[in-house]
């Protein structure tokens, strides 16, 4: 329920923004414009993908893929993966069960392609 709510919040203050995301896409110009409009404006990762979601209809996953593979933020790579390492690793060692995308993972080398 707490997620509904911050989703719905969300779209309210960032109402300017979901417009000129449309806006972008409205004249056929890519997401890759889309994803170095927001950082400009000075809006996070995070920010950036629910805006995203408002306005376009792509679901968390979709846009958490895009926002991170997007040239706008490729310098953040690094740290997101640190990040995300660092919870896996926090997560395996409380002796909890790790899925991505389905798929089982017991240690970090099980996210190696």
């Amino acid at each position: 329920m707490a997620q509904a709510s911050r989703t719905s919040h969300d779209a309210i203050a960032f109402a300017g923004e979901i417009a000129a995301v449309q806006a972008i896409l409205a004249e056929g110009r890519p997401m890759e414009d889309v994803w170095h409009h927001l950082r400009a404006a000075g809006f996070d990762m995070i920010d950036s993908k629910l805006i995203a979601m408002e306005a376009t209809g792509l679901s968390a996953r979709e846009a958490q893929r895009a926002v991170y593979l997007s040239d706008a933020w490729a310098d953040m790579q690094p740290a997101v993966d640190r990040l995300q390492n660092a919870m896996i690793e926090a997560a395996l060692s409380m002796g909890a069960e790790v899925r991505i995308d389905g798929k089982r993972i017991t240690t970090l080398s099980d996210l190696e392609p």
